[in-house]
């Protein structure tokens, strides 16, 4: 599997706080994501669901933090990835949004130690403070 199956808790809750007690993983409200090969480049184009449940949509282009990981995607694990990429992100000076997203790219057989994982947190800075963000990581 080269594409991530992307999912995100359907309850918006800040990255700060304890996002995953009593939503996504413990209550089984997740929406779930596959990305679609770059040769569908309109949702016309794309091949029609069998079934009503399942919605095509297209996201906007967007810069995100991420934190790659191995291993199994417990609630405790990415509760610990998720806050070190709020930290790490806060203290090189980036601005992130309270939607994060986790992207699973091995089939569900693959031995924990080969399995990738990311979480992806969207950035807000404007490409201006990005410059200025950049330019202080790259003096130290």
């Amino acid at each position: 599997m080269t594409a991530p199956v992307v999912q995100t808790p359907t309850t918006k809750i800040p990255a700060s706080v304890n996002m995953l007690s009593g939503t996504g993983y413990d209550n089984g409200e997740m929406s779930m994501a596959f990305l679609l090969p770059a040769c569908y480049t309109t949702l016309e184009a794309c091949p029609k669901p069998m079934d009503e449940r399942i919605e095509l949509s297209e996201e906007p282009e967007c810069l995100i933090a991420v934190a790659t990981f191995s291993g199994w995607c417990s609630e405790s694990v990415v509760k610990r990835h998720l806050q070190e990429l709020v930290a790490s992100t806060a203290k090189d000076g980036l601005s992130t949004g309270t939607d994060w997203q986790l992207a699973q790219y091995n089939p569900p057989f693959t031995l924990p130690w080969f399995r990738t994982n990311e979480i992806w947190l969207p950035i807000k800075n404007s490409e201006e403070e990005l410059l200025q963000v950049l330019e202080k990581v790259v003096k130290k």
